[in-house]
């Protein structure tokens, strides 16, 4: 279940307004949304974002404004999700993050691309939870521990596969059920494993965990 969502301490950089993919970077590295003020697992959308729960978060309050136009119901979701996905990355100590920020600083095309890439992923999952888990796979790309191209590869895994089977993976790992396997063979999490004949003369094929399943059990497996 998702933290809480609160305002930041005073002092925080602010973003700038039209720049989004550039806004959700900075938010990532300077908001403080850990601290206590509102569940927002608990409160309806429209509690969520109307009445100045989010607007009174720096930065965060920025984004809101920046996709307020319109202000649809997959634009409130998108608000939601953003919150849930920066919760976690609240809790990486300040020098990870600012090391972070200053990587990405040394090269704006691909500040760019992660900021891009972020948003697209947040707008695209289809449970509230995922972002939960797009956010621990982040947190190993800020710590340096994959590349941001195995973050992309499990992003794409998480976004694709269903939200209780990811679950299910990260608690049974190597352990996962033939059915599990099967399911999650569309995310690229598993793969069919060689055929070999039995003594039957049948052909058995098995589902096993693939290279990119391995990866996502050890960077998400203790979650």
């Amino acid at each position: 279940m998702p933290r809480h969502c609160s305002p930041s301490a005073s002092g925080e950089k602010t973003i700038k307004p039209n720049d989004l993919s550039e806004s959700i970077i900075t938010a990532v590295v300077h908001s403080k949304l850990n601290e206590v003020s509102v569940d927002i697992a608990e409160i309806g959308l429209d509690t969520f974002l109307d009445e100045g729960v989010l607007r009174e978060v720096p930065l965060i309050g920025s984004i809101v404004n920046i996709v307020r136009s319109g202000f649809s119901i997959r634009d409130k979701l998108f608000i939601r999700k953003l919150c849930t996905f920066l919760i976690p990355l609240s809790n990486i100590p300040e020098q990870e993050k600012e090391k972070f920020a200053g990587k990405l600083d040394t090269d704006p095309k691909l500040k760019r691309k992660v900021g891009d890439n972020l948003i697209l992923l947040l707008d695209r999952l289809d449970d509230l939870e995922k972002p939960q888990f797009l956010a621990d796979a982040f947190k190993a790309y800020i710590r340096g521990d994959i590349s941001y191209e195995d973050f992309r590869r499990l992003s794409s895994a998480i976004d694709i596969a269903f939200i209780d089977d990811l679950g299910t993976l990260t608690s049974v790992k190597e352990h996962a059920s033939y059915d599990l396997l099967h399911r999650l063979t569309r995310a690229g999490l598993a793969e069919t494993a060689r055929s070999t004949p039995t003594t039957f003369g049948e052909t058995d094929i098995g589902v096993v965990l693939s290279e990119l399943g391995r990866l996502y059990i050890r960077v998400l497996g203790a979650r």
